[in-house]
């Protein structure tokens, strides 16, 4: 493919992230008035069918994570609907969408038998856009949607600078007793990457794809990296499993999405092969800007 690709939610994080990738391929989409050649799209999605000439493939980070029921029904379901609607009656051909771990629940391991248990009203709706972006594919509108696990980069740890932070404050970190807690996840620089090559392949891919850094963090090699890097006593504290409930009471969601145990099976894993930003790799970048 030699033509543009449009990043919806081009201002975001990932949005961000992907455009870096795409280089000069890749045309931004943001809400109100398109500055710098990026293309307007409404919270509603819709967009100038005109400003969609030359693009052959739409990568839509659009994404609400908390708020309202129906806000975050409006921009992850009906904004990714309305969209994937336009761009197909545009004559562009591929559709990539960012989609979740979240619709797996609580499950520890993930792979392609993994049953579907979303639990929040975010998962509930990426599962059910990815349902009717599916359901608008055809021979010539190819449509993908790409299930990321928890992602981060240096510049923007997120949870898991909130995690580190802990660590460094109560100079210990507990763990389940008996059990490694280990956690899939990925960098925006890797999870562009994937986005981009679905959007530029040769060969459109279809359906849904899982992707996530083939090394998963294990929190208590975090925690000793932490300690060796930083030159600070962290204590690495196994738990029993009341304490742990405990903890998920008091800190759901760092506990839910870093801490509780979920692993991606490299058989179910687009990018099994690794990335050319690894997680370890950014960690260490992290650790080492706290260290100035």
């Amino acid at each position: 493919m030699t033509g543009r690709v449009l990043v919806t939610g081009g201002n975001g994080r990932l949005g961000r992230a992907v455009l870096a990738a795409l280089g000069d391929r890749g045309v931004g989409g943001v809400g109100g008035e398109g500055i710098n050649g990026a293309i307007a799209i409404d919270s509603a999605g819709t967009v100038d069918a005109a400003r969609l000439a030359g693009i052959d493939a739409v990568i839509n980070c659009a994404n609400l994570v908390s708020g309202t029921q129906a806000d975050i029904e409006q921009a992850n379901r009906l904004y990714a609907v309305a969209v994937a609607r336009r761009a197909r009656a545009a004559g562009v051909g591929r559709f990539v969408q960012v989609s979740s771990f979240s619709i797996y629940g609580d499950a520890e391991r993930i792979d392609g038998e993994t049953s579907l248990a979303p639990q929040t009203d975010y998962a509930r709706s990426k599962l059910a856009a990815e349902h009717e972006l599916a359901d608008l594919a055809t021979r010539d509108f190819r449509v993908v949607s790409l299930r990321l696990p928890f992602m981060f980069s240096a510049s923007e740890p997120a949870l898991l600078g909130k995690l580190v932070t802990a660590m460094l404050k109560l100079r210990m970190v507990p763990v389940p007793r008996g059990s490694a807690s280990r956690r899939s996840m990925i960098t925006y620089g890797g999870a562009a990457e994937a986005l981009a090559t679905l959007a530029t392949a040769p060969v459109a891919a279809e359906g849904v794809l899982v992707a996530a850094d083939p090394q998963p963090l294990d929190i208590a090699l975090l925690a000793r990296t932490v300690r060796a890097r930083l030159d600070t006593r962290i204590a690495i504290v196994p738990v029993p499993a009341f304490a742990a409930r405990l903890a998920r009471a008091l800190a759901p969601d760092m506990v839910d999405r870093l801490m509780r145990s979920s692993v991606l099976a490299p058989s179910a894993n687009v990018l099994a092969a690794g990335t050319s930003a690894p997680v370890a790799a950014e960690i260490e970048t992290y650790l080492a800007g706290m260290q100035r």
